[in-house]
């Protein structure tokens, strides 16, 4: 465990103050807007959504000022007095509200084909360690061993080792699970 001189302990704790009261403003900020967009809103359209500034937009506008404030006020407390039951739950609330941004971001920035553009990326993701296997590769193979060698579907083509094991069974006995051989026009 590494020891800190009091000098770089302060710093940081000015550091942490002065972000804090940033976050604190920004939170007042966006309370204000929040409480301004429930009795002046409209409908805004994008090309991706819409949404309805009178509902649930303003309130969760509401909501993420509310959240800023608490933690700007959290994190003065924990600059000022250094005290773990101010900076666990700033921390904590600090961590959350960060992946709950990047959430919203993900979701507010991603065009029509941008979550399949990192799900084609992540599946092609070559992996050193496992002989370049892809990582779609990978999961074929797991998901083979672990769940279901015998599964056949249009989506999902038998595997040729597997396949006298799949049609082995009558098609009635198939449909109590929920299976077939035999794709009808109705399914």
């Amino acid at each position: 465990m590494a020891c800190y001189s009091n000098e770089v302990k302060h710093k940081c704790s000015k550091i942490v103050l002065i972000i804090s009261v940033l976050i604190f403003i920004l939170g007042i900020l966006t309370v204000i807007m929040g409480v301004l967009q429930m009795g002046a809103g409209s409908e805004y359209t994008s090309e991706y959504a819409n949404f309805d500034m009178q509902g649930g937009f303003a309130a969760g506008t509401l909501i993420g000022g509310v959240f800023a404030v608490i933690i700007g006020v959290l994190g003065v407390l924990t600059g000022k007095y250094k005290k773990f039951f101010f900076s666990c739950p700033f921390v904590v609330l600090a961590s959350i509200f960060a992946i709950l941004l990047f959430v919203a971001a993900a979701i507010m920035g991603g065009g029509e084909g941008a979550l399949q553009d990192v799900i084609d990326q992540g599946c092609a993701q070559k992996w050193p360690n496992f002989d370049d296997k892809s990582t779609s590769e990978l999961i074929g193979e797991q998901y083979l061993n672990l769940v279901d060698k015998i599964m056949c579907s249009e989506g999902c083509v038998c595997n040729e080792d597997y396949k006298n094991t799949w049609y082995a069974y009558s098609d009635t006995e198939l449909r109590k699970n929920n299976r077939t051989t035999e794709l009808t026009a109705d399914e």
